[in-house]
């Protein structure tokens, strides 16, 4: 009877066919092999009635096919489904394949042994066992036919060891040879269909995946970004996502999603790290994972980094870790991760920029506020001491012989304190005008920083006699600068000093070589600078405390000031501030260098013929 197990061959390729693909092979070589023997037994049937067959056994011809009939209906109604995923499958099916070489057997017995036609249901058997079965029960399946067939042919007693035998025996392998054949072909087919299918429906599932962050991605919540990022790169089938800054020689782990606890969130140096290469990158790399390392430590043997561009540099690394060895499919998932890495990168293009206008328009308010406020100081400054003078002149115009000697010498005194009021406050003004105009370009000479500390302190003798001043500078210091903008930075300090600090607090200069820069540093011991006003301190129109309460004044361009004449001479302004403590300004300069001595050249060329005289 024709009958064949649903079970594929096993060839070389046919690893890769899955169990989504089997299960349905073997259902449908289930329902070919009943709908087979219903067809053989038909024709069986149909060849009992026909003429030319009135010596064979009668009975035993009905019934085997009669228990061939009975075998059909048993077997159709089994659940086939089931049995496949439970694994009883494969023994109903040998049993079935057996009894079907024993029927046939008993068949070609009945009808005439050698001289029996029905013969041939053996080609038909053997063709199917090989386009079903493995190599290994195909054969066996092979060896048991042709034993049975030669059983038949020993019962009846018409073994003849002749040509015809021989001939139906060969006809019998080759069948079986070439079924197998065709059948581990077709496998391998199906198998490479498999993986194509498989492939297109994976990278469809990727678009459509990289096609959702796409969409959701531009949000201008940078957590928000890496989130849909870390998420989307998990969705492509690995153990372990996550996102990486790179930074001052640093790799940190900022979202991540599948990472061990100890891992997450964990910073390492660049340098010595898979990592390395990936800052000058612009494809992404399958790597495998060092097992001595904390990603290897943790079970991780696969890791597939993109670099993320942003603004034209590769501030970030998107990668996914697997549990397995990098394979083919990993390299083909570097492409949906430099797609990903592209959106993510120009979302935080787009983040940075947004918040980059925020910052600007804040800080435009917040000048604006500023300058308002400058503007009504400004005012107040101008108009208080303006008043003072224009009073005090009207009364020497108006009452001069009525005034005594003591009363003009104090109208004098109060008029020079007016007037060094309004020069300070057009000095700051002009000082402005040259920052904002760009015209504040040092004119360095080199000086010599004992000589100018000296001579800003001895300038204001006045201005700090409520304090007690300590001078430490070191010898032979010396900058290359410009005298007069070094005198109004130092000036602006110390003033400063004088004038936010209680009467009797110290006011320290200090002043030492540190490589190749010099400090020179104005510390007090007064109230301090709140944390939150600190990085506005050297701002231009800034001024702490609440202005209702504020007893001091000023512009707000004293240290913006400074900020600018340390920065052109090429340093810059150091600022640290304690809340209770007192507060350091440091002006950082690079030290002047030696001139090398050139006299040993001139005595060179003096003597005419390269060499020195004798």
């Amino acid at each position: 009877m024709t009958r064949g197990p649903a079970v594929p061959p096993r060839g070389d390729g046919d690893a890769s066919v899955t169990a989504a693909l089997l299960l349905p092979y073997r259902l449908r070589a289930v329902r070919i092999g009943i709908v087979a023997q219903v067809v053989v037994v038909v024709g069986l049937i149909a060849f009992l009635l026909a003429p030319g067959g009135a010596h064979w056994n009668v009975r035993a011809y009905v019934w085997a096919a009669l228990v061939g009939l009975a075998g059909i209906v048993v077997i159709g109604y089994l659940p086939w489904r089931r049995l496949f995923e439970t694994g009883w499958a494969e023994p109903v099916l040998y049993v079935w394949s057996a009894a079907d070489i024993a029927l046939v057997a008993i068949l070609v017995a009945v009808t005439g042994g050698a001289a029996s036609p029905v013969w041939g249901v053996f080609v038909l058997t053997s063709i199917f066992f090989a386009a079903s079965y493995p190599p290994q029960a195909q054969l066996v399946l092979h060896v048991a036919t042709i034993a049975a067939y030669l059983g038949a042919l020993v019962v009846t007693d018409t073994l003849v060891l002749d040509r015809m035998l021989l001939v139906r025996l060969m006809v019998l392998s080759v069948a079986t040879y070439m079924s197998s054949f065709l059948a581990r072909e077709l496998m391998r087919q199906m198998a490479a269909h498999d993986v194509v299918h498989r492939t297109s429906q994976r990278r469809a599932e990727q678009i459509e995946r990289i096609a959702e962050v796409a969409r959701d991605i531009h949000h201008l919540d940078t957590g928000v970004v890496l989130t849909l990022l870390v998420e989307a790169a998990g969705d492509l089938g690995y153990e372990a996502a996550g996102v990486a800054r790179i930074d001052d020689g640093q790799i940190t782990i900022v979202e991540s999603t599948g990472l061990p606890e100890d891992i997450r969130g964990g910073s390492f140096p660049l340098i010595g790290s898979a990592f390395e290469q990936l800052p000058t990158a612009t494809r992404g790399a399958v790597l495998e994972v060092d097992p001595t390392r904390a990603l290897g430590s943790a079970g991780f043997a696969t890791l597939i980094a993109t670099p993320i561009h942003v603004g034209g540099e590769v501030t970030a690394v998107l990668g996914v870790a697997g549990r397995h060895a990098p394979s083919e499919a990993d390299r083909l998932t570097v492409q949906p991760l430099e797609l990903l890495a592209e959106i993510a990168g120009r979302a935080l293009e787009h983040v940075y920029a947004i918040q980059q206008e925020r910052d600007a328009v804040e800080r435009l308010e917040l000048l604006d506020g500023l300058k308002s406020d400058f503007i009504s100081n400004a005012s107040h400054e101008l108009r208080t001491p303006t008043t003072v003078v224009y009073g005090l002149l009207h009364t020497l115009v108006t009452r001069d012989a009525e005034l005594d000697p003591e009363t003009r010498r104090q109208i004098m005194q109060r008029l020079l304190t007016a007037s060094e009021t309004l020069k300070n406050t057009v000095t700051t003004l002009i000082d402005f005008a040259r920052i904002e105009s760009g015209q504040l370009t040092p004119r360095p000479v080199p000086v010599d920083v004992v000589t100018i500390v000296a001579g800003v302190t001895a300038n204001l003798t006045e201005v700090l006699a409520d304090h007690a001043v300590s001078v430490d500078v070191a010898g032979d210091l010396s900058v290359d600068a410009d005298p007069i903008l070094l005198d109004r930075a130092l000036e602006n300090l110390l003033t400063n000093a004088a004038r936010y600090t209680p009467p009797g607090t110290a006011v320290r200069i200090r002043a030492r070589e540190h490589g190749d820069e010099v400090h020179v540093t104005v510390a007090d011991d007064g109230p301090g600078v709140p944390p939150e006003e600190q990085p506005h301190l050297i701002d231009r129109f800034f001024r702490g405390g609440d202005p209702n309460t504020r007893t001091t004044r000023g512009l707000g361009l004293g240290l913006a000031f400074v900020s600018d004449v340390v920065t052109a001479h090429g340093g810059r302004l150091d600022v640290a501030s304690v809340p209770g403590a007192g507060s350091s300004f440091t002006l950082v300069l690079p030290r002047r260098q030696p001139v090398p001595s050139t006299s040993g050249d001139r005595l060179f060329e003096a003597s005419g013929d390269g060499a020195p005289p004798a």
